[in-house]
């Protein structure tokens, strides 16, 4: 067993993303990607003005939709 490295096992759900509203989409996009952080560092809860602004996008909406369900994308997070 080699400790420079580790493997995961992951698991997509696009069929769950799908079932969420665009306020859910939002939500969770800008509690994972946030653009506030509170005084620990931990994600703000999303405001009205940066939900809407996802919400108000169907483009962004469709991409984000999309990034959530996508591990791939996740992966070049870590």
């Amino acid at each position: 067993m080699l400790s420079n490295h580790f493997h995961l096992v992951l698991r997509s759900r696009p069929d769950v993303v799908a079932t969420w509203n665009d306020t859910e989409v939002a939500r969770r996009w800008l509690m994972l990607c946030p653009k506030r952080k509170d005084a620990n560092g931990g994600p703000e809860e999303p405001n009205d003005f940066e939900l809407n602004s996802i919400r108000n996008n169907a483009e962004q909406l469709a991409e984000i939709r999309s990034r959530l369900s996508d591990i791939s994308w996740w992966m070049r997070l870590l």
